[in-house]
């Protein structure tokens, strides 16, 4: 019965491990309700891994790390510029020097050039990263959020 026990509990701790492996970061966008038409607006990309989980900073502290990127998908809309904070000092699996990682929540400070034609906008943030746990990292992965603004 113990033996039984211990495998449950062993199976009930990779299963947790597994669902907090695929678990994505939550992303969402401060933007301001409007803005003239071919202005530049300030934004911030909100973005919130789960507890024991990480990505790397941008830009990484090596070349072969995958660093975390803001894109802007909206045709009329222009990313002029993204200030990625600074991570924290890690030493994680695989590098035995501390590494530059994003943990809990992060604040990605943006500036949106907006078009020149008036009317409602959706702006489409993405972010791009490689997320990892103290053992090992998962492939690349994508996360997107949509922010309203009235553009006059």
């Amino acid at each position: 019965m113990k033996k039984l026990l211990a495998i449950v509990a062993s199976l009930g701790f990779a299963c947790a491990f597994a669902v907090q492996g695929n678990t994505p970061p939550r992303i969402s966008v401060k933007l301001p309700s409007s803005g003239k038409a071919g202005q530049t607006v300030k934004a911030t990309v909100l973005l919130t891994f789960a507890e024991g989980l990480h990505a790397y900073q941008n830009p990484p502290s090596t070349p072969d790390l995958l660093a975390i990127v803001v894109t802007l998908d909206t045709k009329d809309a222009k990313l002029k510029s993204v200030t990625y904070p600074a991570g924290k000092d890690e030493v994680v699996a695989g590098s035995d020097k501390p590494v530059r990682v994003y943990e809990g929540a992060i604040k990605i400070p943006v500036t949106v050039v907006l078009p020149k034609k008036h009317g409602k906008l959706q702006l489409a943030f993405r972010v791009s990263f490689q997320q990892c746990n103290q053992q090992s990292c998962f492939p690349p992965d994508n996360v997107s959020a949509r922010a309203p603004i009235a553009v006059k």
